[in-house]
């Protein structure tokens, strides 16, 4: 998607400019989102039709919300009388 790769253009831009590398640069940390540092452009349309960013963020939200709901339950259950 285009949002990804205009993200990581400036991402290279702002490291050529401000002496950012491959360890340490802007590029370097945007790499780090995601599982390979996409940048999600979620796009809604006037008409309700959505991109599918939409769809793959609501996933990582649902999983984080589970994840703390869960740990509620976790901690009660892991203690011994």
């Amino acid at each position: 998607m285009r949002v990804n790769q205009d993200y990581h253009k400036k991402a290279k831009d702002l490291d050529t400019r401000l002496g950012g590398d491959q360890q340490d640069g802007f590029d370097a940390e945007l790499s780090t989102f995601d599982r390979d540092g996409v940048v999600l452009g979620p796009i809604v349309g006037a008409f309700g039709e959505m991109s599918s960013h939409v769809d793959r963020l609501a996933d990582v939200i649902a999983d984080a919300l589970t994840a703390e709901h869960l740990s509620y339950y976790g901690d009660r259950g892991s203690k011994t009388v």
